[in-house]
């Protein structure tokens, strides 16, 4: 859990920032930070982590298939 609850904060922080304003990591970043809470999540006997996006470009075509274009709140709400 000392892993696993920052790498979720820093997990929301890099999508919501990707969202709005933009994020300094790029989408092979995005995939590994992912990969890489799921990992932590799953040695926890947590597997009901199932985002319905990858990576930073999946995300993009999720929050445009839900009603996330143009709005950052809609976004933060979806990363929720």
């Amino acid at each position: 859990m000392e892993i696993a609850v920052p790498l979720a904060r820093v997990l929301h922080e890099e999508y919501e920032a990707y969202g709005t304003h933009g994020s300094p990591l790029n989408n092979d970043d995005s995939r590994l930070l992912l990969r890489a809470l799921k990992a932590v999540l799953d040695r926890l006997g947590i597997t009901t982590f199932d985002p319905p996006f990858r990576d930073f470009e999946t995300f993009r075509k999720y929050w445009l298939r839900n009603d996330g274009h143009g709005s950052w709140q809609a976004r933060r709400s979806m990363l929720r």
